[in-house]
C-alpha cells in the first residue's frame, strides 16, 4: 500500500526586523492591489501593539508582528501550481521595500491517514521512527512520541516534525480519521548585505515555492512513507500482543 503526503497548508513566512504591526491593515491591503476587490472578510481585523491579523473568506490569513510577516493559505481541494499565498506575499514585500527582511520561510503541513488505526499509528511511531528501548514506557504510561528531524540542505535549514493527530471533518467528531501530521519548513537567510538586493532575493525565493515544497514532499513520501509496513489487522493484532505490549495500553 502506497502512502504519499496530502498538503493541507501552505504558509510563507517573511522575517523581518523592526516593523510594527500597524503598518499592514485591511485598507492598505485592499488598496494597495494587494488582495483582490471581491474577497471579503471572515471577521473583524484584529490589531494590538503586538500583532495585525486579517483573515478572508479565500482562507488566506495574513498576520504582521514585530519580528515577522506570515502569510498563511488553508488548502481546500488538490494543490494547484497557482498558490495565493506566496503571491500575495510576493506583492505585500514589493509594497513594504524599506521592510529589514532576514529570511524567508516556506512551512507546509501535511497529513498521511491510517484508516487501520491509532493502533497502527502508534507502531509506525514507536518501531520504526523510535528505537526499543526503556524510554517507550515510564511508570507504566506509554510514550507518545512526536520528532523533530532538522537537515542542514545547500539552500536552507529544513526541519520536519511528526506526530499523532486526528482529521475532523465539519468538526465532527465521527468523522475523525487518525493520522500523522507532518510539518516541514525551509528556512533561507538571506545573505544579501544591500536592502533592495535582499528583497530581490526574498522574490527569488517566493516565486520558487515549488522547489522547497518539492523538497519537503519527497522527504516525507520517499525517506519516512516508504518504511511504512501496514499488516493485516489479524497480524497487527497478534503482533502487538505478542511483543508490544505499549501497543495496547491505548494511549
Amino acid at each position: 500500500m502506497t502512502r504519499t503526503v496530502t498538503v493541507q497548508e501552505i504558509v510563507a513566512i517573511l522575517a523581518t526586523q523592526g516593523q510594527t504591526p500597524s503598518v499592514v491593515n485591511a485598507e492598505f491591503l485592499k488598496y494597495s492591489g494587494i488582495i483582490p476587490d471581491d474577497w471579503e472578510l471572515t471577521r473583524q481585523p484584529v490589531y494590538t501593539a503586538e500583532v495585525a491579523q486579517i483573515a478572508y473568506n479565500t482562507n488566506v490569513t495574513v498576520t504582521v508582528q514585530p519580528n515577522r510577516i506570515v502569510v498563511a493559505q488553508a488548502l481546500e481541494d488538490q494543490l494547484s501550481d497557482d498558490l495565493i499565498c506566496t503571491q500575495i506575499a510576493c506583492k505585500l514585500a514589493t509594497a513594504l521595500p524599506k521592510v529589514n527582511y532576514r529570511a524567508f520561510g516556506f512551512n507546509a503541513i501535511g497529513y498521511v491517514p491510517f484508516s487501520e488505526g491509532k493502533t497502527a499509528i502508534q507502531h509506525y511511531l514507536t518501531q520504526t521512527l523510535l528505537a526499543p528501548g526503556s524510554w517507550q514506557e515510564f511508570k507504566g504510561a506509554a510514550v507518545a512520541p512526536a520528532f523533530e528531524f532538522v537537515y542542514a540542505l545547500p539552500q536552507g535549514r529544513l526541519s520536519l516534525s511528526a506526530r499523532e493527530a486526528v482529521l475532523r471533518k465539519h468538526d465532527q467528531a465521527e468523522d475523525a480519521t487518525p493520522i500523522v501530521s507532518f510539518t516541514g519548513t525551509i528556512e533561507h537567510v538571506l545573505n544579501q548585505a544591500d536592502s533592495s538586493a535582499r528583497l530581490d532575493e526574498l522574490i527569488g525565493y517566493l516565486d520558487n515555492w515549488q522547489d522547497d515544497l518539492r523538497t519537503d514532499t519527497d522527504l516525507v513520501n520517499n525517506n519516512f512513507l516508504n518504511a511504512i509496513q501496514i499488516a493485516e489487522p489479524s497480524a497487527l493484532t497478534d503482533l502487538t500482543s505478542q511483543s508490544f505490549d505499549l501497543l495496547g495500553t491505548g494511549v
